[in-house]
């Protein structure tokens, strides 16, 4: 079930403070069959 604050296209991220700042380590995209989570692998 989908909250009232559902919003498709958002974005959500992620962050991981390695020392040197903050990378993005994954990301949550709200989408109309509900939210999906892309990982994000260190290069």
């Amino acid at each position: 079930m989908l909250t009232e604050d559902y919003v498709l296209g958002r974005r959500t991220v992620e962050l991981d403070d390695d020392g040197d700042g903050f990378r993005v380590t994954s990301v949550v995209v709200e989408l109309p069959d509900g939210p999906e989570t892309f990982e994000l692998e260190p290069s």
